[in-house]
């Protein structure tokens, strides 16, 4: 069915869209506590979120408030977390009539923990009951509009569907390298953005350092850019296999680091398909990341290109 509705800037929902995210969603509940709770012990939250997740999911809904059309490709019950995931979806200017609603089933969820005294996240999930979406189920008309998919590991088989079609038609295939789901090996031939968490691009190749690791990663997969994000320390990344090049962090009150690395994958793809330089891309993506953690949830944070532009400004620095 054609979607009628506007985002939040109101544009159509029908136009064509930039991006497609093929992965995980989850809906999530926060509960923000003053240190890590010990083994069979109550502990009173001092704030409570229900948000909805997950990473390419969040990754897309930063794709969206930053202003371009996309869609999300996955799997849900039709329980209420999975109808407030679809809302958020619209809500965030993200389409989903790529999406299958199983009935009768639970939607995957989270419980994460938030400690405040360090400023860090512990994430609980489970992968609900919902089956995976399957590559006949994916929407052909959707794909061929888009330039960019952007992948996070799960859905295997669906995503390498996926992968291979976007490859074969020379478009751009973005993997967040977070967790390493199994299948994730037969994706990285296809990707073309190979952003990293460090942990992630270690394990991946072995290497001593990160910087060993991304250019060790380029050169075995081919990939137009890889990169690592270390957090607190900015991050790398190399265009030739050889040079290493270095983005620094953006400095804010931390309040929750949840769906950080999400965002950030989200305004990497935004910012490069407004061809930016790969060096403006991560000073982007590492304030838009940095901001969102200004604020609890995954998403919530989210700031709009005009935010972004305000900080950076902030700091000197002009895109």
């Amino acid at each position: 069915m054609t979607q009628t509705k506007t985002t939040p800037d109101n544009r159509p929902l029908t136009e064509p869209v930039a991006v497609i995210g093929l992965g995980g969603s989850l809906f999530d509940t926060f509960m923000v506590v003053a240190e890590f709770p010990g083994e069979d012990t109550k502990m009173k939250a001092k704030a409570t979120l229900s948000q909805c997740g997950g990473p390419a999911a969040t990754a897309l809904t930063a794709v969206g408030k930053l202003g371009l059309p996309c869609a999300f490709f996955g799997a849900m019950g039709d329980d209420p977390a999975g109808q407030a995931m679809l809302a958020d979806f619209v809500a965030y200017g993200v389409r989903t009539d790529g999406i299958q609603v199983r009935a009768g089933c639970q939607s995957a969820a989270s419980m994460i923990l938030v400690n405040q005294a360090h400023a860090t996240r512990t994430i609980i999930w489970s992968g609900g009951t919902a089956a995976s979406i399957r590559p006949d189920e994916l929407n052909v008309q959707l794909m061929d509009q888009a330039r960019v998919l952007h992948l996070d590991g799960l859905n295997q088989e669906a995503a390498l569907f996926a992968a291979q079609t976007f490859k074969a038609a020379g478009k751009i295939v973005s993997l967040d390298g977070g967790s390493f789901h199994p299948g994730v090996p037969d994706l990285l031939p296809l990707v073309d953005w190979l952003v990293c968490a460090e942990e992630f691009i270690l394990r991946l190749t072995g290497a001593a350092n990160a910087e060993d690791a991304i250019c060790q990663a380029f050169r075995q997969y081919g990939p137009q850019v890889a990169a690592a994000t270390q957090g607190k320390a900015g991050g790398i990344w190399t265009e030739d296999g050889k040079t290493v090049h270095r983005y620094l962090p953006s400095l804010v009150p931390v309040v929750d680091t949840t769906g950080a690395g999400d965002v950030f994958h989200g305004a990497v793809i935004y910012a490069r398909l407004q061809g930016w330089s790969w060096d403006k891309v991560f000073v982007f993506a590492s304030a838009v990341a940095a901001l969102k953690c200004t604020r609890l949830g995954g998403r919530t944070g989210i700031p709009t290109g005009p935010d972004v532009d305000a900080y950076l400004l902030t700091q000197g620095v002009a895109l």
